[in-house]
């Protein structure tokens, strides 16, 4: 459950991004689900691709109207269309047609398969882990790391301001 919704029930002050927030908790209701969360991802997404809101207007009350009658700002013209179809399914205002994280991930799967052939993420993401676990096993990686992590303990055993004191301060922690 957001930590702001106590406070959409009581109408207190809002607290969070209005921006970001489901229709239905901009409709105060009671109940919802986890799919709330999906469309701030909608709205984060959006955000990262395009460096604005996707829900925009001159004071709270219009973003709210802005959400709830579904007016995203216009998509840029070279717009993937991986990520405009992901993004449109995050922002779906029925909750109830609005994809599961399970079902995002889904989703993705079937738009890479239907535009690549292949599911490019997870080829991707194997390939990042093969060259993770290819530096990681390499041993001059290791004795950098060592070095550097011992010359770090050595200095904070001599005490690196000259003084095992520096600690002594009872409100430094």
């Amino acid at each position: 459950m957001p930590y702001n919704y106590k406070k959409l029930l009581k109408k207190d002050n809002f607290c969070g991004h209005v921006n970001y927030s489901a229709p239905e908790l901009i409709q105060e209701r009671h109940t919802f689900s986890a799919k709330v969360d999906i469309w701030s991802l909608g709205c984060c997404l959006y955000y990262l691709c395009t460096k604005k809101d996707p829900f925009e207007g001159r004071n709270p009350q219009e973003i709210k109207q802005n959400i709830m009658v579904g007016r995203l700002e216009r998509y840029p013209s070279k717009f993937d269309l991986i990520l405009k179809n992901l993004i449109h399914k995050c922002l779906e205002k029925d909750e109830s047609k609005r994809l599961n994280a399970r079902e995002m991930l889904e989703f993705q799967n079937s738009l890479e398969l239907e535009t690549y052939g292949e599911i490019r993420s997870s080829i991707m993401l194997k390939k990042m882990m093969e060259d993770y676990l290819s530096i990681s096993s390499n041993p001059m990686i290791h004795k950098l790391s060592n070095s550097d992590s011992n010359s770090n303990g050595e200095q904070y055993e001599k005490g690196y301001y000259g003084s095992e004191e520096r600690y002594n301060n009872p409100h430094f922690f």
